[in-house]
């Protein structure tokens, strides 16, 4: 019987980089787990009480919601190309975290769908469905 857990992501994190890293090489390994990963915004929990939340403020807008548009892209992956989700998870955070690269930007968003084998046009169409928010 599978052991079943959730874990929670964001791509600005560098410490869930590491789990992450350790549960996807695993899961590829055969592990006998059932994994339920959810999406968490470290922008939100620097918010302060009656401010607006991250995933009511625009995409465009630089305070505070510079993991958001990553998180959507994450989610959208995770529940419509589930079959890539893994690659996908794990060269997000080598995207941020390896290369530097800004998550928050579209651009760079597209070119890690892309590395592992998702059509971009695809998954952004999906992100400006609203679903995934």
């Amino acid at each position: 019987m599978a052991r079943q857990f959730a874990v929670t992501w964001d791509y600005l994190c560098p410490f869930a980089r590491n789990a992450h890293e350790a549960l996807v090489n695993g899961l590829k390994e055969g592990r006998d787990w059932d994994v339920r990963f959810s999406a968490f915004s470290l922008n939100q929990v620097h918010v302060e009480d009656g401010e607006t939340p991250v995933w009511e403020r625009s995409l465009d807008d630089e305070t505070g919601v510079g993991g958001v548009r990553a998180l959507l892209w994450g989610i959208a992956v995770r529940d419509t190309f589930p079959d890539h989700f893994l690659d996908f998870h794990v060269a997000a955070f080598r995207a941020r975290h390896d290369d530097g690269n800004k998550i928050a930007e579209e651009p760079v968003l597209r070119q890690v769908a892309e590395s592992v084998g998702l059509d971009a046009d695809a998954v952004a169409e999906e992100v400006a469905s609203g679903r995934p928010l």
